[in-house]
């Protein structure tokens, strides 16, 4: 299939997969999980807070937003004191799908870790925590995190 690439690739890709196909089910893309997440944990944020945060353009959370604002996941509301702003909040909708969501990611962590023992998952999990960390040190250094 992809035996070309790294191992770490090959995971990264067929994860994204399965999780389209398991989020298609509850009627979101894998890329709007983590923002009905994030607004789930800290409502009222302004767009510009959410593209920091998800490590995304803010053109690219643009869209992602008039979908789920399209589809009754997401309200938007002017900032009482910058009407310039915009506030996000989840909708009751938005956290109905976040739940089935999360549904869902708990169906692919089973899957993910199937065959995995108590001590290799929290190897694993180690492993690639110090290999996010050792990326976010690499971000950090070149100042750029999201490509214009």
């Amino acid at each position: 299939m992809f035996n070309n690439l790294p191992v770490l690739a090959q995971v990264t890709r067929l994860h994204f997969l399965r999780a389209h196909a398991l989020l298609s089910e509850v009627g979101i893309h894998p890329g709007q999980y983590p923002l009905l997440e994030l607004l789930h944990s800290s409502q009222g944020m302004s767009q510009h807070e959410i593209a920091r945060k998800l490590i995304i353009k803010p053109s690219t959370l643009t869209v992602m937003l008039k979908r789920l604002e399209r589809d009754g996941m997401v309200d938007k509301q002017r900032d009482p004191n910058d009407k310039r702003i915009f506030r996000i909040y989840l909708s009751p909708l938005g956290e109905e799908v976040l739940a089935d969501g999360n549904r869902q990611f708990m169906r692919l962590e089973e899957e993910l870790y199937q065959g995995f023992s108590s001590s290799d998952h929290e190897t694993f999990k180690n492993l690639v925590t110090l290999m996010r960390n050792n990326l976010l040190t690499s971000l950090d250094k070149e100042g750029q995190w999201c490509p214009s």
